[in-house]
């Protein structure tokens, strides 16, 4: 029944529906209507964890919601970030990449910080130049150039650290290249050292820790200008685990033994090289970059556009992972990349005439994320670099960015408190920084360091506190921060400071919690003498070895020799009349005689031969050689 208003009812008077009103609701758009290109645009402007609860809403909305360029721009406008940006939880899932983001910050930001200061035994100088750790297994190593000196410690506190002094071949030093295992240094005169770290540290070892790469053709008087080590190198020492580049433009590839299994020659000064020792080796020249092939060796040479003059000044990194080479030169950023090999692109940001580059640095990432990239986790596995610049600004820019211009993600002008040491005026504010997926720490002088936001660049916190008054040198002079070193996983939130031979050990709230396996008190020996304490167990090991076969072939022989046991018969008959040549000669007064009884002796010991083939001797054979032996003698 339908009355005069549009309302239907049903026979007992209940209104179905308002046909006037279902006519006029046809008329609006709703936002089931909108297109889903709209529908993304709207949603991208909601928090992350509003996305996930309409993506229940309906069929259409979940289409929307997981488009992602929907959770791009919601990213952006949380965090700052761009198209592509590193990954904290190297995940797919959005909302995980969200959520640990959120921990990591609030990490940084309010937790609490523990610092821990330490000295390091290093050299008489107190300089640093490189520095190598290992947050997992709580290792630091750090190399001071002008010396050659090597030392290693526990890098939460300083504890058992190990000095490895340099001698008097490991002197102007020109390039170097250190991994836990060995120091590759190359010389002014053209000389190049392998050093093994485990046997120099071994004590009673007499293997030679230091050997010389030799080229049969002479290299004397072309200076090494650039040297590598292979990370995962070949402990049979067969394959290209060094490789080394001279002022002249040779690239040489050795193995950890010395030989040079290949030379390839090109056409300008070489500055630095670079290699993974899998597919390519990068040799950077004054005026080209030269990609060669690591098994063929086809070389292709990409002109800069630029003379590379100042070698000092210049910084050349290489991202194995998406293919880029990133070369830093006084006022010039350029990225080459390589990935199709017949078709080159290269970006560059060309910085005021009047503004330098300082200093440049990669973000810190775990080894395989170096070399490998995976576009399917959430941000598409971004890589961030940061640049010091003359003007006391720092500059931040993702390596891995598709745009056709490099485009810095921020600029950061870092100011220190009250207590930062005057600084004097050739000098710039910030020294030296280090940058993860989420922060970029920035050094200045006497330990003083700053967090910001990697993305918008805001300031965080404090880093550093001041050195304790036993490290009393430190408050003496104003030294810069040489170094900055943070854990390479992301979820992590600790690091170290290095200034001078001053360490400042920094971690911000607990650490990770070890698992219910590991987390047994071990006692810490430190890295340093790990490797002692098991080279030794090796040496006194093999010690032993020798000393039991040496002892098995004496008794063997006494056995022997004692007529106890036999290799064979031929073998106990040759026993046999060795014996009885020896009584010949030891009876001189009775030579006559035992020569008239040496067919007597011979038959008896052939006799005695056969019958331990039979059965065991008996007390009658013994008495009757002991009778022939007093007679003898």
């Amino acid at each position: 029944m339908e009355h005069s208003d549009g309302i239907e009812v049903d026979g007992l008077g209940n209104t179905i529906k308002n046909v006037t009103q279902s006519v006029e609701s046809s008329k609006y758009i709703t936002i089931n209507d909108l297109p889903n290109e709209i529908l993304i645009q709207v949603f991208s402007n909601l928090d992350p964890i509003q996305l996930c609860s309409m993506r229940l809403v309906c069929r259409h909305w979940n289409h929307a919601v997981l488009d992602r360029s929907t959770w791009i721009k919601s990213f952006g406008l949380k965090f700052g970030t761009r198209l592509t940006f590193p990954s904290v939880s190297n995940s797919k899932l959005w909302i995980l990449e969200y959520l640990y983001r959120l921990k990591m910050y609030k990490k940084w930001k309010k937790a609490i910080a523990t610092h821990k200061n330490y000295q390091l035994l290093n050299n008489e100088y107190g300089l640093v130049d490189f520095a190598l750790t290992n947050f997992a297994q709580d290792k630091l190593l750090t190399f001071a150039r002008i010396s050659g000196d090597i030392s290693m410690c526990n890098l939460n506190n300083g504890k058992n650290q190990t000095f490895i002094p340099g001698n008097h071949l490991l002197t102007q030093i020109t390039c170097y290249s250190v991994n836990w295992t060995y120091l590759l240094v190359g010389k002014l005169n053209g000389e190049l050292f392998l050093k093994n770290l485990i046997t120099s540290t071994s004590s009673g070892s007499n293997r030679s820790s230091l050997i010389q790469f030799e080229d049969e053709q002479g290299s004397r008087d072309d200076t090494i200008t650039g040297c590598c080590l292979n990370y995962h190198f070949d402990k049979r020492k067969e394959s290209i685990d060094c490789i080394s580049t001279t002022i002249k433009g040779s690239v040489k590839c050795w193995n950890l033994g010395g030989k040079l299994l290949k030379k390839v020659k090109l056409d300008e000064p070489i500055i630095a090289v670079k290699s993974d020792f899998k597919n390519y080796i990068i040799a950077q020249g004054q005026e080209k970059t030269f990609i060669v092939h690591f098994r063929t060796f086809e070389i292709i040479s990409i002109d800069l556009g630029i003379s590379l003059e100042n070698f000092e000044n210049s910084f050349v990194d290489v991202d194995y992972g998406d293919s880029n080479i990133v070369i830093c030169y006084e006022s010039t950023i350029k990225v080459v990349n390589f990935k199709n090999l017949g078709n080159i692109r290269l970006k560059e940001v060309m910085l005021p005439s009047d503004v330098s580059i300082l200093e440049s640095k990669f973000q810190t990432v775990p080894y395989n994320k170096l070399h490998s990239r995976d576009s399917e986790i959430a941000g598409s596995d971004g890589l961030m670099c940061a640049n010091i610049l003359s003007d006391d600004t720092v500059i931040v820019w993702n390596i891995r960015e598709p745009a056709t211009q490099i485009v810095p993600q921020c600029t950061i002008t870092p100011i220190f408190n009250k207590h930062h040491p005057a600084i004097p005026n050739d000098r710039t504010y910030a020294t030296s920084i280090a940058l993860n997926s989420s922060i970029i720490a920035i050094g200045g002088y006497n330990g003083f360091t700053n967090l910001y936001n990697v993305f918008t660049g805001d300031y965080i916190r404090e880093c550093s506190i001041k050195f304790p008054k036993r490290l009393s040198h430190m408050y003496l002079h104003t030294i810069p921060i040489k170094d900055i070193q943070l854990n390479d996983s992301p979820t992590a939130s600790n690091g170290i400071i290095i200034c001078g031979d001053a360490i400042q050990y920094f971690q911000f709230g607990d650490p990770k919690q070890q698992s219910t396996t590991t987390a047994k008190k071990r006692l810490n020996v430190g890295p340093s003498n790990k490797q002692v304490v098991h080279q030794n167990i090796k040496d006194e090991i093999d010690d032993y070895e020798n000393l039991q076969e040496s002892k098995r072939k004496r008794e063997l022989l006494f056995a022997k020799y004692n007529g106890d046991n036999y290799d064979d018969n031929d073998d106990e008959l040759s026993i046999a009349i060795a014996m009885s040549e020896s009584f010949q000669n030891s009876s001189g007064s009775n030579v006559g005689s035992i020569e008239n009884d040496e067919d007597a002796q011979l038959k008896l010991a052939i006799e005695l031969s056969k019958s331990t083939e039979t059965e065991p001797v008996n007390d009658d054979d013994l008495e009757q050689i002991l009778r022939l032996s007093l007679i003898d003698q």
